[in-house]
């Protein structure tokens, strides 16, 4: 009985509110820290290179894969990545939804679904629709990776500076 009693002593104390909040976020940091580590295998994306997929196009079609390069054209959302083994598009959905602000000669860390599009007796014609875009100060999320269901610009209206039917 008076073990119990003591306990309580324990709690009434003027720092164990402190302490506790502290280690709540102490545990979320380090959780923040190592779930990437925790994760099962099959929740991780893989890394490889724009050669590797475009040598085997069917092995990587819809697969969500994490690609690392220089971009070395821009135009609006859309960008070409060049990771020293070759070239691939980039689409980041549409400005409306989210500007990207990728600039030529930005070193950044893509991850994404391979979309391969067939061509008329030429080799599928391959890009990346990104789901997380790095660029070393900041990483940016454009949509869910899981890639099941809509995008989340579906259905958003018109933006107020275009005329309808354009």
């Amino acid at each position: 009985m008076a073990e119990h009693n003591h306990f309580w002593r324990f709690t009434e104390a003027r720092w164990f509110l402190p302490v506790v909040i502290t280690l709540v976020v102490l545990g979320l940091l380090l959780y923040d820290l190592f779930a990437p580590m925790l994760l099962p295998t099959s929740a991780q994306h893989t890394t490889t290179t724009i050669s590797v997929i475009q040598s085997r196009p069917e092995t990587y079609r819809q697969e969500v894969v994490t690609l690392s390069g220089t971009v070395v054209s821009v135009k609006k959302n859309k960008f070409t990545l060049d990771d020293g083994t070759g070239r691939m598009n980039i689409h980041g959905g549409p400005p409306h939804y989210q500007r990207l602000n990728v600039l030529v000669g930005d070193r950044v860390t893509v991850t994404g679904q391979v979309v391969s599009k067939p061509r008329k007796d030429q080799a599928p014609k391959q890009h990346l629709d990104a789901c997380y875009l790095a660029n070393g100060a900041e990483t940016i999320a454009i949509r869910d990776c899981q890639f099941d269901g809509p995008a989340p610009w579906a259905g958003k209206p018109a933006r107020p500076d275009r005329k309808p039917g354009r």
